[in-house]
């Protein structure tokens, strides 16, 4: 009989939490829909559409590209981003799933 628990291993559970957060930023949503359809995307684009400094940016960038959320194409000195699609429908189908199946959580007294 298959365990319930399958995949429950701590680091699979890390995992996920760690691409979890990596989404759950409200500049980092902006980001992703920024990305969402684009080809490629640079830092510059990223300051001039979401008023985001180039320092700034590249610190959410490369918390998305850790998460595997976000893939990286070098031109020169120039570094531009992409959104890792099949992962980010993969991500979207399991918090869809997830909040699909959960009870909602009651309001704190």
């Amino acid at each position: 009989m298959p365990s319930n628990f399958q995949g429950f291993a701590p680091q699979n559970l890390d995992r996920a939490a760690d691409t979890l957060r990596a989404v759950a930023h409200d500049v980092r949503i902006k980001m992703l829909e920024l990305l969402d359809g684009a080809e490629w995307v640079n830092v510059q684009q990223f300051h001039t559409d979401l008023n985001l400094e180039p320092s700034l940016a590249s610190q959410h960038l490369r918390i998305l590209r850790r998460a595997d959320i976000v893939t990286t194409r070098r031109e020169g000195k120039l570094i531009s981003y992409r959104l890792n699609e099949e992962r980010f429908a993969r991500i979207r189908r399991a918090v869809g799933t997830f909040i699909s199946h959960s009870e909602p959580v009651a309001a704190q007294a």
